[in-house]
């Protein structure tokens, strides 16, 4: 299988297309409320990208998948991508209450592995075989063990990660809002064509 084949799949699975890499909000549900972010260009670069190590690692676009995705990512660095920072850590915020060890083994990996945030991928690596690409970051090997600068290291990026999520949680009514807001604007455009 390609890694073209792997992303598509899971993309499909998600319910989601490489149409949004290009859309200027991001709509999610979180606990059933309609939630809306903008998409600003920086994001808009690392979602490729993003998509990519979903289909690598194996983690899922749902809320468990995403603490884990943010722990492997900030695990493995983020490189350039800075706009990465504030997403990975509110989706580390509430972690804990999702999956403690699993968002803390997916750390654990991140940090024995490579990504493509900080080593760019070959413009043909969309069509390279899924198995050889995981080989070469080393994401072959699921459960490394943990050692005690891996536990420091994610209880500091814990810590900054609650201040994120109470950031976040300040935000949530600006969230609700464009959310609802963005839901009507859609039925009344069906409805009045």
């Amino acid at each position: 299988m390609t890694l073209r084949e792997a992303r598509d799949r899971y993309l499909a699975n998600a319910g989601l297309s490489t149409d949004s890499y290009h859309e200027d909000w991001v709509d999610i549900r979180f606990a059933g409320l309609p939630l809306r972010l903008p998409s600003p260009a920086a994001r808009k670069r690392v979602l490729p990208l993003h998509d990519i190590h979903h289909a690598l690692t194996g983690y899922q676009a749902d809320i468990l998948g995403e603490a884990e995705i943010g722990a492997w990512e900030l695990g493995t660095g983020l490189g350039p991508h800075v706009i990465g920072y504030p997403f990975v850590l509110l989706a580390l915020a509430w972690s804990p209450m999702v999956a403690p060890r699993r968002v803390f083994r997916a750390f654990v990996r991140g940090r024995r592995t490579g990504n493509f945030y900080c080593q760019p991928p070959p413009d043909d690596v969309l069509d390279q075989d899924l198995h050889t690409l995981r080989r070469q970051l080393g994401l072959d090997h699921h459960d490394p063990r943990a050692r005690f600068t891996d536990v420091v290291a994610f209880v500091g990026w814990f810590a900054l990660a609650l201040f994120f999520g109470v950031f976040g949680v300040l935000l949530l009514p600006l969230m609700l809002v464009l959310g609802v807001w963005a839901q009507w604007q859609t039925r009344h455009t069906a409805a009045h064509p």
